[in-house]
């Protein structure tokens, strides 16, 4: 829940950058100690909540995380 909290704040058109650079922090710490523990699919669903096919960009976000790439905000 932590993880599609922090992608909604990201994905967000009104956050404030300050906060936006934050979030994508508290984003790839949370899915670097807790990547034994993250269901997919239900993560996928979470992400779709927050919109059409976001729940494919999600898991994006967190793939990205896994293999150290940069994340795109």
């Amino acid at each position: 829940m932590a993880v599609a909290s922090k992608f909604n704040a990201l994905v967000s058109h009104n956050r404030e950058e300050e906060k936006l650079h934050l979030d994508a922090s508290d984003f790839i710490q949370i899915v670097k100690r807790n990547q034994q523990r993250i269901d997919r699919d239900r993560l996928r669903a979470l992400g779709e909540a927050v919109y059409p096919n976001g729940g494919r960009d999600l898991l994006a976000m967190v793939d990205d995380v896994l293999a150290g790439r940069r994340l795109r905000v």
